[in-house]
């Protein structure tokens, strides 16, 4: 499964996260920013602990590669994103600092 939280513990209630699809290899989640005034910054972690690493990300036709056990998905006020991460388990857990970033939706 992937783990969802935003950077700060006070904005996590304005992110909403439905898992819709899970399998061993791939994960779909549709995020939502419920603040309708406010940018939210989520971090999408592979797994609980970071033990899956996400090979790639794909939203609204775009596949952009992670390589990473989780990145970051900025959503404007009152926007959502739907992704699907392919992604595979490994034993260690990646301490590399995150790399990827989508942008904003527009």
């Amino acid at each position: 499964y992937s783990r969802f939280c935003d950077s700060s513990l006070s904005d996590m209630r304005d992110v909403a996260a439905l898992i819709s699809e899970l399998t061993d290899t791939a994960t779909t989640v549709t995020l939502v920013n419920l603040s309708p005034a406010n940018v939210r910054t989520v971090v999408v972690q592979g797994g609980g602990y970071g033990e899956h690493q996400i090979d790639s990300v794909e939203w609204s036709g775009r596949t952009v590669r992670v390589g990473e056990s989780s990145f970051t998905v900025t959503l404007k006020p009152s926007a959502g994103a739907k992704l699907t991460l392919d992604l595979w388990y490994s034993a260690w857990k990646n301490s590399a600092p995150e790399k990827a970033t989508i942008p904003q939706q527009k």
